[in-house]
């Protein structure tokens, strides 16, 4: 009876022990976090004329979702969302999107990467968003592709090679 306690004893001091073996113990957090974001609003002169003109008011709807996961030599991160625009006059009205994912792996002396971006969006809401004057609804599809190396020569000195492509395609009325 006394031999079988130890043995049991053994096994379970075996078992911790390596648990806590770093080789052994591969520890990976996910995580994904969703949202919705409502926006409305109105303005009585949307294309600053001095013509006649209808007021606009308009609709904003946005689900996505951002994800994470995380070791101890690589991460990846991104995410997704969809944007429904409804204006008051229905010409206006649109879809947009977004497919974003960046990621790094980490060894010893070198790291890579590489950051994915897939925007689907127009030129109506960049420029409303920013100067609060809209002059002209203009789809444009985004692509934006930039890996990434670096290796580390000493403590304070890196050699980095990185490559940036963008494509944008805007379809002219």
């Amino acid at each position: 009876m006394l031999a079988r306690c130890r043995f049991q004893v053994f096994y379970v001091a075996l078992y911790q022990a390596l648990a806590l073996v770093p080789s052994l113990a591969w520890a990976v957090e996910y995580s994904a976090e969703p949202y919705v974001s409502f926006r409305t609003f109105y303005n009585d002169n949307f294309d600053l004329t001095t013509a006649p003109h209808d007021t606009i008011w308009g609709a904003f709807v946005a689900p996505g979702v951002k994800f994470n996961g995380e070791a101890e030599n690589w991460k990846v991160t991104g995410g997704a969302d969809l944007k429904f625009n409804r204006y008051s006059e229905s010409a206006l009205n649109n879809t947009e999107g977004a497919l974003v994912l960046s990621s790094n792996y980490r060894a010893e002396r070198n790291t890579f990467g590489l950051d994915l971006g897939l925007i689907r969006d127009n030129t109506l809401s960049g420029e409303l968003a920013t100067t609060g004057v809209a002059q002209a609804y203009t789809p444009r599809n985004s692509l934006r592709i930039n890996p990434s190396f670096s290796r580390a020569l000493t403590e304070k000195t890196q050699l980095v090679f990185a490559y940036g492509f963008n494509a944008v395609n805007s379809a002219l009325p």
